[in-house]
């Protein structure tokens, strides 16, 4: 019997190096003896690694809440991170689920069960690590163009009475549902366009239409 467990325990080590005998045997033994090592740390850096997602997360609602873009380099990293951390876990839940199942104490099975879970770890525990280092980010977003720039106040705008009342009436008509177009005419140069903009800008300010556009 004590035989035909240690044939058993070769056999399966002895197909295990084979399947890998490019990389360093070495390192292909510490796969299977340092297989507990090897998950607890990948645990350890996933935390690490999901503190760091956070950290980046609320920076990124904080930026979107101020009307901020946020950076191509962090979205990307974002996605990237939820991808990682995805499988990584899985890795994790894996081993923990041989472990729970025996395989671990079996010879042959138990063999390559180490294998696959110290390597697994191993390898994801570099991309892991790599991620963190990435994710330092300076700052996340920067100032767009502000929206409505086109709107505001003109340099030499003064608010007559005269021009108040009328700009008064068009924003009070542009709240009667009923009406759907309101045009504003006069001789050239006394500032109907200028007029126009400063209703939209009063317009957009007063919650009166959420988008405003000049065409």
């Amino acid at each position: 019997m004590a035989a035909q467990i240690t044939l058993q325990f070769v056999t399966a080590f002895t197909s295990v190096i084979l399947d890998h005998s490019v990389a360093p045997i070495g390192r292909q033994i510490g796969y299977v003896f340092n297989y507990k090592s090897n998950l607890q740390s990948l645990k350890k850096q996933l935390q690490k690694l999901k503190d760091e997602r956070d950290m980046v997360q609320h920076s990124v609602d904080d930026a979107t809440r101020k009307g901020e873009e946020i950076e191509a380099a962090v979205a990307r990293w974002m996605k990237y991170a939820d991808k990682i951390i995805e499988d990584a876990e899985e890795i994790v839940s894996e081993g923990e689920e041989f472990a729970r199942k025996g395989w671990f104490r079996r010879s042959c099975i138990g063999l390559r069960s180490r294998y696959r879970a110290g390597k697994g770890a191993a390898k994801e525990s570099k991309s892991v690590v790599k991620l963190q280092e990435e994710g330092k980010f300076d700052k996340v977003s920067y100032r767009g163009l502000p929206q409505g720039i086109w709107i505001t106040a003109s340099k030499g705008y003064e608010a007559f009475e005269s021009r108040k009342h009328t700009m008064n009436g068009i924003t009070e008509t542009l709240k009667d549902p009923n009406v759907n177009m309101v045009g504003v005419y006069g001789m050239g140069g006394v500032g109907k366009t200028t007029l126009v903009k400063e209703v939209a800008k009063k317009a957009k300010q007063d919650g009166i239409f959420n988008m405003v556009v000049m065409a």
